[in-house]
């Protein structure tokens, strides 16, 4: 970014060191090593040397060995973490204070401005930035516990002609009520349920269905995680290259790969439904209609090959 952007590299500059002037940098390099030194960030203005240090979660910090091996002032020595810390005689940042930085430089030209607005994206995500907007509702917060025993009691014990639904209710295989991509701390609860097809070449199975509530608009979502073990028997079925063919279900939408497997999201017309249902019991009908249909979908494709 900083050097595909000038607007950027002086915003990320004067973030980390704002009383210096930045007008001859002869050098801007990552991963620059000295010694047993090799600081994420090494800037060359003039005479004076700068470096910025990242940290993600790793608590292994360089105070005093950086500065030291380049013999630097402590205000040479940027530092930016995604967890709360203090060193004295070091000012340290954390990624949500630059992204509110930049969210604020935010530069007129419309070209830069998508740049920036997609660096802010990416960094939300990798640093799970939430901006909270609005006062919590206390009250609402049940609904999270009664979804989550729906699921247990009411959604994932099916017996089917076709199929066998139960809970897998391994806490250490099943991240404590999230899924492979998070846990309840990162706003994503729901449980693993095991899938038995009855006279069906498909093998066993492990799925997982959700909710995904760090976000205004909560996104219910099925997922399968393509390994074996786990959902592998389903993605063979319903392989990446044959989802944007097909058929629109009337449960699911947005039918898609990510890293972890095979997703299908609620669809928005039924969400508004569940939304707006008259009492929980409706509630449960969508919803087990939802995993219906998604646990049918692998049977339909087979029968048509």
């Amino acid at each position: 970014m900083c050097k595909t952007s000038k607007s950027f590299q002086t915003s990320f500059l004067k973030f980390f060191f704002p009383k210096a002037t930045f007008d001859d940098i002869t050098k801007f390099e990552r991963e620059h090593a000295d010694g047993d030194s090799r600081p994420d960030f090494y800037i060359k203005n003039g005479n004076d040397e700068y470096l910025i240090e990242v940290k993600i979660n790793d608590r292994n910090q360089h105070f005093g060995q950086y500065d030291g091996t380049f013999k630097i002032g402590k205000e040479r020595l940027g530092y930016i973490t995604n967890y709360q810390m203090k060193q004295e005689g070091y000012e340290v940042h954390t990624w949500e204070e630059f992204y509110d930085f930049l969210f604020k430089a935010l530069p007129d030209i419309e070209e830069e401005k998508k740049l920036w607005q997609a660096y802010l994206d990416y960094l939300k995500n990798v640093c799970r930035i939430i901006k909270m907007t609005k006062k919590m509702n206390l009250d609402g917060m049940y609904s999270l516990f009664e979804f989550y025993d729906a699921l247990s009691k009411k959604i994932l014990n099916v017996d089917t002609d076709q199929y066998h639904i139960e809970p897998y209710e391994s806490e250490k295989d099943t991240h404590n009520g999230g899924n492979l991509e998070g846990t309840p701390k990162n706003g994503i609860m729901g449980k693993y349920f095991y899938l038995n097809y009855v006279n069906s070449p498909i093998k066993e199975s492990w799925g997982w269905i959700g909710v995904y509530f760090e976000r205004e608009h909560p996104l219910i979502c099925m997922g399968f995680e393509n390994n074996e073990g786990w959902g592998k028997p389903i993605c063979d079925i319903i392989p990446e290259s044959c989802v944007k063919s097909l058929p629109k279900g009337e449960y699911y939408q947005c039918v898609y790969y990510d890293p972890f497997g095979l997703w299908f999201d609620l669809s928005d017309e039924k969400r508004k439904e569940f939304s707006n249902a008259l009492d929980l019991n409706s509630q449960i009908d969508i919803l087990k209609s939802y995993v219906d249909e998604v646990v049918r979908l692998p049977l339909k494709l087979l029968s048509q090959r």
